[in-house]
């Protein structure tokens, strides 16, 4: 293991708390995940007994009813002072990195971590970091909450001929429109299915807090006058370097050299009109 790395922590959830109890795999994700989780409690995962010391930036899997069903990025632990008769303290999580997904079983844990993982309980458990990317690439039906990202349609995307001349003053409210866009829903689970990694070099961007970051970027360009739609297939997931040439029609795009997943295919046309309209020559 990378010393440098922070142990991924299990971490087992209460049945029998009364937000939790008798609650079935989806209801907890969808009620508390993606709703409570996010909006009503900031990010505050309040605990009694099943807790973690970590340190920040580490990922958490929490495991409910024996199955792995939700990850997100851990901030740092509160101790109450008074601790009430249900919670003694708080876990602060990172909003923007909460996701469920389709419930994970113990086979598939044991056959990432064989000698770390030696079945579910009611102990929080260590794993190797150096993994998570191979247990990330096996995920199917990735969710993420809508944490204050406006959709789409709810900005106008500047035009793609409104590239500085030289003669012009950057408009830094421009770079801030198309970050925006790029972060929406759509974007952010696109980039989730393809582990932050780009699909044109494949290099993935680790920041200092061990967070991975990546960039979404429209194929065919959102507003006039390319009016692209903002669909999963006219997506592709690149880093900044690539996102760039992109941008600029510096590059052309060949399907076939692309790395696809399961769950995301990008369109013939999308690539097509990308060659012909951005970069300007066809392949």
């Amino acid at each position: 293991m990378n010393d440098n790395n922070r142990p991924i922590r299990i971490l087992p959830m209460s049945m029998s708390a009364d937000i939790f109890k008798d609650k079935t795999h989806n209801e907890v994700q969808s009620e508390f995940f993606l709703s409570r989780l996010p909006f009503n409690q900031n990010g505050q995962y309040h605990f009694h007994l099943n807790s973690i010391q970590a340190g920040s930036g580490t990922t958490v899997l929490f495991q409910y009813r024996a199955k792995i069903i939700a990850s997100a990025v851990f901030e740092k632990r509160v101790d109450f002072d008074k601790p009430n008769r249900e919670y003694n303290g708080a876990l602060y999580f990172d909003i923007n990195t909460i996701k469920v997904f389709d419930p994970v079983g113990s086979e598939l844990i044991r056959s990432i971590w064989p000698e770390e993982f030696n079945g579910f309980s009611q102990a929080t458990t260590k794993l190797n970091e150096d993994f998570l990317s191979v247990f990330e690439e096996k995920l199917t039906g990735l969710k993420t909450p809508l944490v204050s990202t406006p959709k789409a349609v709810d900005v106008s995307t500047p035009e793609a001929v409104d590239i500085n001349s030289g003669n012009e003053t950057p408009q830094a409210s421009k770079q801030h429109i198309y970050r925006i866009l790029r972060d929406s829903k759509l974007a952010r689970y696109i980039k989730l299915v393809h582990s932050n990694s780009c699909q044109l070099c494949s290099k993935t961007i680790t920041l200092p807090n061990k967070k991975l970051y990546s960039e979404a970027h429209h194929i065919i360009p959102l507003g006039k006058p390319h009016n692209g739609p903002d669909k999963a297939e006219n997506i592709i997931v690149l880093c900044p370097n690539c996102h760039v040439l992109c941008d600029y029609g510096a590059i052309s795009l060949d399907l076939s050299k692309i790395k696809h997943v399961a769950d995301h295919k990008i369109s013939k046309e999308s690539i097509e009109y990308h060659n012909k309209k951005i970069a300007g020559h066809y392949l």
